[in-house]
């Protein structure tokens, strides 16, 4: 056989062999990229996996984007992030139990983990708690030692994330610390207020919410309470604004020291929680 050219064509075999090659090596791609996107989803939601400040906030502010006008309101997020491995799986086994203790008592609560950011951040609908917008948040907004709505504002990168989630996330504190969260759960005030559903949160529950108030805290730790990127800016603050070292005694904290909460409780009193009124004084 020969082309309109007159050149001869290579025989049909020849023509099937290279069909079958390039069919071939089309599947093997194929198969590679398959790979290649199932490996990066699963390093994605690795629950052991580091996370960036940077990869949470576009978590939220993604699902934020996701969902309607009335879902935004009352939807609010829950981070492991700040904690090293080992605590951040024990906190993570936590909140599996917290919400199987709600659900157990008829609180058609989901705890669920948002994609790409391995298990470290949870998505909580605060209506499925029975919670109001007018009464309950803000009460938790009054005691919640976050500096800001959205934390990480000392980091500039951060700066346009921060804003699109301050648009979309309604009032009060969007992404909160998980293990401060559990904690405020077990409270007697919140208690109180379930106490008509008979909530039976297991024993060792309240022993890890009395570790969480004793455990001694460094310059680090209470800056990542505060929702800041980076110790040295509280470093700096207390630095800057001598008085209120003394006012709190945060003394131990500017000497490498270390401070629990049980003890700025008890050096500090107030109707309003310590941690939260040093928040409200480092914003001013």
């Amino acid at each position: 056989m020969t082309a309109d050219d007159g050149t001869a064509l290579p025989p049909a075999p020849i023509i099937r062999r290279r069909l079958l090659v390039a069919l071939s090596l089309c599947a093997v791609f194929a198969a590679m990229l398959w790979t290649s996107y199932w490996l990066v989803l699963r390093w994605a939601d690795d629950p052991d996996r580091p996370v960036t400040p940077a990869e949470e906030l576009r978590a939220v502010a993604d699902d934020l984007r996701r969902a309607t006008a009335a879902q935004r309101l009352t939807r609010r997020y829950l981070s492991l992030r700040h904690l090293d491995l080992p605590e951040r799986r024990v906190w993570r086994e936590t909140l599996a139990e917290v919400r199987d203790a709600l659900l157990a008592a008829g609180y058609a609560v989901e705890l669920q983990p948002l994609p790409g950011t391995g298990g470290s951040c949870h998505r909580l609908d605060l209506a499925s708690l029975g919670w109001t917008l007018q009464d309950d948040w803000p009460v938790l907004a009054r005691t919640y030692p976050g500096l800001v709505v959205v934390p990480y504002p000392d980091e500039p990168s951060l700066a346009e994330l921060r804003q699109q989630i301050e648009k979309l996330g309604g009032t009060g504190p969007v992404l909160l610390r998980a293990d401060w969260f559990v904690c405020y759960l077990l409270t007697p005030p919140v208690q109180a207020k379930h106490a008509d559903r008979k909530i039976f949160w297991p024993i060792h529950l309240h022993v890890l919410a009395e570790e969480y108030r004793r455990r001694p805290r460094t310059l680090a730790d209470w800056a990542g309470d505060l929702g800041l990127a980076h110790a040295q800016t509280l470093h700096d603050l207390l630095k800057a604004r001598p008085e209120l070292v003394s006012r709190f005694g945060l003394e131990a904290l500017t000497t490498g020291g270390s401070i629990s909460r049980d003890q700025l409780e008890a050096s500090f009193a107030g109707a309003t929680p310590p941690a939260r009124q040093l928040a409200e004084t480092l914003g001013q």
